[in-house]
C-alpha cells in the first residue's frame, strides 16, 4: 500500500501533506471539481491511495508502541479489552477516520454509477435485517451458542422461544428460510459471519448490538435491554417510525395537495397533526417512548471516542466571550452540558 522507508509518515498530531485537503472540502465544494481543477483523476486516486497508506501506518505504529493489535472484525466485541482501549486512542481515531473517508471517496470515484445507484437504493435491506436482527435478539442468541455457531433452524426456534414470552403464546413460528436470506444478507455486509451454510457466529459488528442479557432474561423482560445498551436502542428508533417517515418524504415534497394540513414528512407518514414527540408521548407508544430515551443517551458513545472538551478538537477557548453555541440535533443536550462545563465563557442552545 505504502511504502514508509520512502515517503515520510505524518506524525498522529499532523495531517498527510497532500491528501487531507481531499477529505475536507468546503461544502459548497466537492472531490470532482477539486481532482479536475487541480490534478489528473488518476493523481486523485493515488491521492486517496497515500492517505489510506499513511493512516494505516499511523495505526501500526500505535499498535507497536503498545504492543497490541486492532481488534478483529471476525471476533466478537469485548469492550474493556485492550484492543478497544488502543481503537479509541486519538491518533487511532484520526487514522481510522481518514481511512473511512479516503476508502468512500475512493469507492465512489471508481465503481460504476449504475452498481452505486443500486447499493445506495438497495441499502433499505440491509436496515430493514438490521432491525430483525436486533428485534428477534439474534446476536444474544449466537452469542449463547459460542463460537461453533447455530443453525438457521435453530437461531429462528430459539426467536420464537423469546417472542412468546413467559405465557408461551405465539401467533405464527418465524420461517426459518426468510431468517436465512436476511441473515445471509447481513453476513455480506459483515453484520454477521456464516462460517458454515446456513451456520452463524457474531462477529464485532453483531456482537456490539449485544445486550448482555442472557435469553431466559430476554423471555421475561425483553424491553429491558435497553437499559444494559444504550446503543441498542439507536435500532428501532432509526428503523420504525423515521423509515416510515422517509418513505414519505418525496410525497410530501413533491406531491401534495393544495389543502395540505401536514406540516412535515412524518405528519404525512402517519396523518397526524401531533409532533413526533407527542406522538411518542400517547399512552399506547409507551414502550416506543422508553426506547427513544434510551437511544438519545447512547450519542455519547459516539462523542466520548474522543475528548470533543478538548482545545484540539476545535478551538474553543478562541471563541470570544458569550458566543453562542447552536447543537443542531442535539438530542437531549448530553454534548452542549459536557462542552458548557468545560468552557463557561460560551452560550449554547440545543
Amino acid at each position: 500500500m505504502h511504502n514508509s522507508n520512502t515517503t515520510p509518515v505524518p506524525h498522529p498530531t499532523q495531517d498527510p501533506p497532500l491528501p487531507l485537503p481531499l477529505l475536507l472540502l468546503l461544502p459548497n465544494d466537492s472531490p470532482s471539481t477539486f481532482h479536475t481543477a487541480q490534478m489528473s483523476t488518476l493523481a486523485y486516486l493515488r491521492a486517496l491511495h497515500a492517505t489510506i497508506g499513511h493512516a494505516l501506518d499511523d495505526i501500526d505504529r500505535v499498535d507497536r508502541e503498545q504492543n497490541l493489535d486492532f481488534p478483529a472484525p471476525d471476533a466478537p466485541m469485548i469492550p474493556n479489552s485492550e484492543a478497544e482501549k488502543l481503537r479509541n486512542d486519538p491518533a487511532v481515531i484520526k487514522a481510522a477516520d481518514y481511512i473511512v473517508s479516503a476508502c468512500g471517496q475512493l469507492s465512489n470515484a471508481v465503481h460504476d454509477p449504475f452498481h452505486t445507484l443500486m447499493e445506495a437504493l438497495c441499502a433499505c435491506h440491509l436496515t430493514a435485517s438490521l432491525q430483525v436482527l436486533e428485534a428477534g435478539h439474534i446476536a444474544e442468541i449466537l452469542r449463547d451458542a459460542g463460537p461453533d455457531g447455530l443453525h438457521i433452524g435453530e437461531i429462528a426456534r430459539q426467536v420464537d422461544r423469546i417472542r412468546a414470552g413467559s405465557n408461551g403464546s405465539l401467533s405464527k413460528p418465524l420461517d426459518p428460510s426468510w431468517l436465512g436470506q436476511i441473515m445471509r444478507l447481513l453476513a455480506t455486509h459483515e453484520w454477521t459471519r456464516e462460517i458454515r451454510p446456513d451456520v452463524f457466529v457474531n462477529n464485532r459488528l453483531s456482537s456490539f448490538i449485544d445486550s448482555g442479557l442472557t435469553l431466559e432474561q430476554l423471555r421475561e423482560t425483553p424491553g429491558n435491554k435497553y437499559d444494559t445498551n444504550a446503543a441498542i436502542a439507536m435500532v428501532p428508533m432509526s428503523t420504525s417510525e423515521p423509515f416510515r417517515t422517509m418513505t414519505s418524504l418525496s410525497d410530501f415534497l413533491l406531491s401534495p395537495t393544495c389543502d395540505t394540513k401536514w406540516n412535515t414528512p412524518f405528519n404525512y407518514a402517519f396523518q397526524t397533526e401531533d409532533g413526533m414527540y407527542a406522538w411518542f408521548e400517547r399512552p399506547e407508544n409507551a414502550p416506543r417512548l422508553k426506547q427513544i430515551g434510551r437511544a438519545l443517551t447512547a450519542a455519547d458513545q459516539a462523542e466520548g471516542r474522543g475528548d470533543v472538551t478538548s482545545t484540539t478538537t476545535f478551538p474553543w477557548d478562541s471563541l470570544p466571550s458569550d458566543t453562542l453555541v447552536v447543537d443542531v440535533g442535539g438530542g437531549i443536550g448530553a454534548l452542549s452540558v459536557r462542552l458548557a462545563l468545560a468552557h463557561s465563557h460560551l452560550k449554547f442552545i440545543v
